[in-house]
């Protein structure tokens, strides 16, 4: 990854009020600790952000912008009718390898908002950062625990600038999730206070199972999320070519299509 296209990521981050880690910056960009520490160092001499022990901030007195000029994906809204029936097929069989009773954790996003409509029967403790996932689940026999922080009101993500304090306190049996893009390189997203709370919550779960419409293989998000070994599962649709089939099997994932 290019200079400009690190420091891009940084600053849109700090933007948004998040604390940006070395150990975050390069495991998401794949360059050294030394290169994002050099990084860190020209920005702060341009006053685009402050450093602190082991990364950086917004400056002191210096208000997040109001507007979503930092924004990388599209709304939640807009990304919600794309591949609609298809997601709901993947929520399905999702929603099936659930226990009642267990502790699940669910990563907001449009494939697993679709999961509400499959818990209104079932008996679990759901935890998740997706507000409208949480809003819509109120009336169910499910316990909900929604994650602390501010809600993103593009993604409608609540997301705390040090998630670790937040997502540590709590173990899930299995997590589910859904991704920017899937090829060679593993799993991809492209919003970093995303994927800074999704990599915490991928060590909190006994179990990751990914939500993934075909349309998602081959495609490559700006930023790394996870190499190929830290995922059980993909639940996708019959769309899936049989190179990707075997590029997941040959990793030891499960692959469950959905129809």
């Amino acid at each position: 990854m290019k200079q400009a296209e690190r420091e891009d990521i940084m600053i849109r981050s700090i933007q948004r009020g998040l604390i940006v880690s070395v150990q975050d910056m390069v495991a998401v960009t794949g360059a050294s600790e030394a290169t994002i520490r050099r990084d860190l160092d020209r920005l702060e001499k341009q006053g685009a952000l402050q450093r602190t022990c082991g990364g950086a901030k917004l400056p002191e007195g210096v208000a997040s912008p109001s507007g979503p000029t930092w924004r990388r994906e599209p709304s939640f809204a807009s990304r919600q009718e794309i591949m609609d029936e298809k997601k709901r097929l993947i929520a399905k069989c999702a929603v099936n390898l659930c226990l009642d009773g267990e502790t699940i954790m669910i990563d907001g996003g449009t494939t697993t908002y679709h999961l509400v409509d499959f818990l209104r029967g079932a008996q679990l403790q759901v935890i998740t950062n997706s507000f409208p996932l949480a809003e819509t689940l109120i009336p169910t026999r499910n316990r909900i625990i929604l994650l602390g922080g501010v809600l993103d009101q593009e993604s409608l993500l609540v997301l705390d600038p040090e998630p670790e304090k937040v997502i540590s306190r709590y173990f899930a049996a299995k997590l589910f999730m859904g991704i920017a893009g899937i090829d060679e390189n593993g799993f991809t997203n492209n919003d970093l206070p995303v994927i800074q709370s999704e990599r915490i919550m991928l060590e909190q779960a006994g179990e990751v199972i990914v939500l993934a419409d075909s349309s998602k293989f081959g495609k490559r998000g700006a930023l790394r999320l996870c190499e190929f070994e830290r995922v059980n599962t993909v639940i996708t649709d019959a769309g899936i070519t049989e190179e990707y089939r075997q590029m997941l099997t040959d990793h030891g994932i499960r692959i469950i299509i959905a129809d």
